[in-house]
């Protein structure tokens, strides 16, 4: 018996790397200056503003940013990714001090709450090479009734301060299109942009947020060298609608079939993860359409440049000033 069972994971194995390409190497691709090509004068200025940036967002969010340079600090990273994704929810505290020992971004936001230490949120990176040098910012988490007051912002600009120190002006993530506070969150608020769909992008996840789910992913790509987006205008619209793609009747996503152009439209739920949890048909029905519009749109050269109070924006690659 257990030798059917070896001959089946092998065949089973063997199966998935025919499906591999010879090559996965990405293509997208978007002109960053590395930190060492920058002038001497104008990086010390971005490395000040970084800085600045990331002690402001961390007295606004109340908490102390720290970076992961003892085995104790994995320790409670990843005791707080229970918290936040379920049992095994990030990396064991062996791996995670392996990642900080070798200089990766690993962060923790600490409140000091009547004088006791808490632990609220934390930032797991590592360096990357594909398509260029930058650090994939793999986790990003804030733990229940502590989200919503700007823990995830400060680790951000925390994660942004560490790589620019480091040389690093570039920094990649994915994250799900469906939920729209973290997609404007991205966009609007950090100043990332989403160059790219992918469906399935994990394949099946059995974490405790998006188990049964599929785990289509928009890659974020953030010039940690650019000036932050103002905060206060993040949500103001972007300009008249042009076509809707996507839209809502009656609860249900409704696919119109029209061209992608810029300024073109895309009305998602505003808490897809509460229909999720309630219905997954319809959840199921939404992520569906969303993932068609979307494999067209960027299929055509468009991705989603902002959200507005009209939903996602479309533009043409480019057409923003930026390459």
């Amino acid at each position: 018996m257990a030798g059917a069972r070896e001959q089946t994971r092998r065949a089973d194995a063997t199966e998935d790397l025919a499906t591999v390409p010879r090559s996965t190497r990405r293509t997208v691709g978007v002109t960053v200056v590395p930190a060492a090509e920058m002038p001497r004068a104008y990086l010390s200025d971005v490395l000040e503003a970084a800085a600045r940036n990331a002690a402001a967002a961390a007295g606004a969010a109340g908490i102390r940013v720290l970076e992961a340079d003892e085995e104790r600090v994995g320790r409670l990273i990843s005791q707080a990714g229970d918290r936040v994704w379920g049992p095994r929810g990030t990396f064991a505290p062996n791996e995670l001090r392996a990642l900080a020992f070798s200089g990766n971004p690993v962060h923790l936001a600490i409140e000091d709450r009547d004088g006791e230490p808490s632990v609220v949120g934390f930032a797991v990176g590592f360096l990357g090479w594909s398509p260029g040098l930058h650090v994939h910012s793999h986790q990003t988490g804030v733990v229940e009734g502590q989200r919503r007051r700007g823990v995830g912002y400060a680790l951000k600009l925390a994660q942004r301060a560490t790589c620019l120190r480091h040389g690093v002006s570039e920094m990649r993530w994915t994250f799900d299109p469906m939920v729209r506070r973290n997609v404007a969150f991205n966009l609007n608020a950090l100043g990332a942009r989403a160059v790219a769909f992918y469906p399935d992008f994990y394949g099946s996840m059995s974490d405790s947020i998006n188990a049964g789910d599929a785990s289509d992913r928009l890659e974020a790509v953030w010039d940690l060298s650019r000036p932050l987006p103002s905060r206060t205008g993040s949500m103001v619209d972007h300009g008249p609608d042009g076509p809707v793609l996507l839209h809502e009747r009656d609860g249900r996503p409704v696919v119109t079939g029209r061209s992608a152009v810029h300024g073109a439209v895309l009305q998602v739920p505003d808490d897809y993860e509460r229909i999720r949890a309630r219905d997954r048909e319809l959840s199921g029905a939404w992520r569906a359409a969303t993932r068609e519009v979307l494999s067209g749109a960027y299929a055509e050269g468009f991705e989603i440049g902002a959200v507005d109070r009209s939903g996602y924006r479309l533009v043409r690659r480019g057409e923003d000033g930026r390459p």
